[in-house]
Formats: C-alpha cells, sequence, structure tokens
C-alpha cells in the first residue's frame, strides 16, 4: 500500500510492532549512532528507532528500512521479489518513445 507521507508509515511500523518508540532524552551525535549500531546487528536487522527526544525540534527515525519486510512494505509489495516486477515495469514505461503532435501528423 502506498503511504501519503513518513507519518503514516510510522503509524504502520508501529501497528505491526516494528517500531521502538525512544522518549529518553538521547544525544543526536553520540547515543544515536550506539543504539543503532546495537539494534542492526540484531537478527533480521532489528526493528526501525523513532528517538523522539534529541533535543531538537524534530524526532528521528532510523533503521526504517533495515528489514526486508519493511523495504516491502514501504514499497507495497508482500516480498521483494515483487519488486523486480515494478521496476521492469517502470522501466518499460520509461524507455516507451514519447510522442509528439508533429509526430502524430
Amino acid at each position: 500500500m502506498p503511504f501519503s507521507g513518513l507519518d503514516n508509515f510510522v503509524k504502520t511500523l508501529d501497528s505491526k510492532g516494528q517500531l521502538v518508540r525512544i522518549k529518553e532524552f538521547v544525544d543526536p551525535i553520540y547515543e544515536i549512532a550506539e543504539v543503532t549500531d546495537r539494534v542492526c546487528k540484531q537478527q533480521g536487522g532489528g526493528k526501525a528507532l523513532l528517538f523522539e527526544n534529541t533535543g531538537k525540534p524534530f524526532p528521528v527515525l532510523i533503521n526504517a528500512f533495515g528489514s526486508d519486510e519493511r523495504i516491502a512494505l514501504a514499497l507495497g509489495v508482500f516480498n521483494l521479489d515483487d519488486t523486480a516486477a515494478k521496476i521492469e515495469e517502470l522501466f518499460k514505461h520509461l524507455t516507451h518513445p514519447r510522442h509528439s503532435l508533429t509526430s502524430k501528423l
């Protein structure tokens, strides 16, 4: 399913149990990198992380596409093999010669 924005994607990750919300203050320079490194090394790529309190006016989303399941979800396919067909379809569309008004006359 296509998402109308990142906020909808985050809500979907949350509802599927694929997101960890971190509400405690985390230093955006030193601590986010350490936490992310540990999570990404987990089997399956770990969960997506949403750091909600970084001392900045916006949250930080990390590892949103860190698993095949989340990549497929973001692309709106059931599995990543389905993306090959979508990419092939896109390239066919892009490589068709465009018809101009003068070529139709």
